[in-house]
């Protein structure tokens, strides 16, 4: 197997006043520009990428622009701004913020130590627009997670764990790290995360990430492959987004999903007891 390790920002929340001062801070910096259809594209001069670089990067973010904007209502009209650091250190340094990567909303603006992180740019597409923004972190890290596929972010050059679209996490997919969690009697209960986020942000980032990341897939199937549920899922966070306690997140998924909350909890554990990582490597999915 494959041990390239899948680094994973943690994603927040930033205010418009926020943003605009990010964008006064990166001016200070050495950027080169490149402009791709859907992205206004910056990486530090220091990286050095080629032209043969640069053009795959572009077809990686348009590909996932392509496949995921129009389902999420994002416009093919509009545009994101990105920049693309050299390392953890560089955003610290930059951005004053230590984290792999991180969007702003408001602006449209990816923050990322990768050349096209799907993670973050999932964020702006599928996070609900309505303020306040009260949706559980659960909810839209599951979402982030569902598109974490590692053929996004590697060159057809160079190595990666697998090319089936789903989610990873550390090097295995989120259904291998969800399935460890269980044996390990690790996984987290999911009832407690799914609205506000104070027990999602108290658990360590290698639990929440891909337990989120795993049950959303699990949910809503992997890539696509049921678009009703992907529509249902979209309709969920924005009733869910304004829901004022868990039991109210509760009714609106069993509003939605005509299931019980519950119910699909149970189904998803059996999913993972039945997981097997090897067969990701069987078939190879373009």
């Amino acid at each position: 197997m494959i041990k390239r390790i899948l680094l994973i920002g943690l994603t927040f929340i930033f205010s418009l006043s926020i943003g605009c001062s990010y964008r006064s801070a990166l001016s200070k910096a050495d950027w080169e520009t490149e402009g791709f259809e859907h992205y206004e594209y910056h990486y530090q001069q220091t990286i050095q990428l080629s032209g043969r670089d640069i053009e795959e990067i572009g077809d990686r973010l348009e590909y996932f622009y392509d496949f995921a904007s129009d389902v999420w209502g994002f416009g093919d009209d509009r545009k994101i701004t990105y920049y693309y650091f050299t390392s953890r250190d560089e955003v610290k340094r930059l951005a004053g913020i230590d984290m792999n990567g991180k969007v702003i909303l408001e602006e449209n603006i990816v923050l990322s130590i990768h050349g096209s992180d799907a993670h973050e740019v999932a964020h702006i597409f599928t996070t609900p627009t309505e303020r306040p923004l009260r949706l559980a972190n659960f909810w839209m890290e599951g979402i982030a997670m569902y598109y974490t596929w590692p053929k996004l972010y590697y060159s057809e050059g160079e190595e990666r764990l697998y090319e089936r679209p789903l989610g990873a996490w550390h090097g295995c997919s989120v259904h291998q790290n969800a399935k460890k969690l269980l044996e390990e009697k690790k996984l987290p209960k999911l009832e407690s995360l799914i609205y506000g986020n104070e027990d999602f942000g108290y658990l360590d980032s290698d639990i929440s990430y891909p337990a989120a990341g795993s049950y959303v897939t699990f949910l809503i199937g992997e890539a696509h492959s049921d678009l009703e549920s992907v529509t249902k899922y979209r309709e969920f966070i924005n009733k869910a987004n304004k829901a004022d306690s868990t039991e109210s997140v509760k009714s609106i998924f069993l509003e939605v999903f005509d299931t019980k909350f519950e119910n699909t909890i149970i189904g998803w554990k059996e999913f993972l007891s039945g997981w097997d990582e090897e067969k990701l490597y069987e078939v190879k999915l373009k």
